[in-house]
């Protein structure tokens, strides 16, 4: 960077190549670490999301009871259940119900909070990473 005459006229001449030396040197420094960040900068970013999802077993099948405690606990809504025929038990030795018939997560509202993997009676719900951003 070069100072301007007028620096030099009012502060002298060894004070303005004094400042003209510090900025140069400055400059030589800081020139390797703006190329290291904008090569970083260019670099895409690949972010992997998790969102809750049903458990299952090598049979395909679930451990959900449509009891829709995930449902109610949802901060946005963002879980679609519709319960299957059956009747649902839930006490203390025992936690049966019926399969849903329909349980989604709509991506667009989850905010992967995970109170639904949390409050599942019967942890249904797990946290696998299963989506790609």
């Amino acid at each position: 960077m070069i100072v301007p005459l007028h620096y030099y006229k009012s502060h002298g001449l060894i004070k303005g190549l004094w400042l003209n030396l510090k900025l140069t040197f400055l400059q030589l420094i800081s020139l390797p670490i703006l190329i290291f960040f904008k090569s970083k900068r260019n670099e895409i970013l690949r972010f992997e999301v998790s969102y809750p999802r049903l458990k299952e077993d090598e049979k395909g099948n679930t451990q959900c009871i449509s009891c829709g405690v995930c449902n109610q606990m949802c901060p946005t809504n963002a879980i679609e259940l519709i319960p299957g025929e059956g009747k649902l038990e839930l006490n203390l030795s025992q936690r049966v119900g019926p399969k849903p018939k329909l349980f989604e997560i709509k991506k667009n509202k989850c905010i992967h909070c995970k109170v639904c993997i949390a409050t599942c009676p019967v942890s249904a719900l797990t946290k696998d990473f299963a989506h790609e951003i």
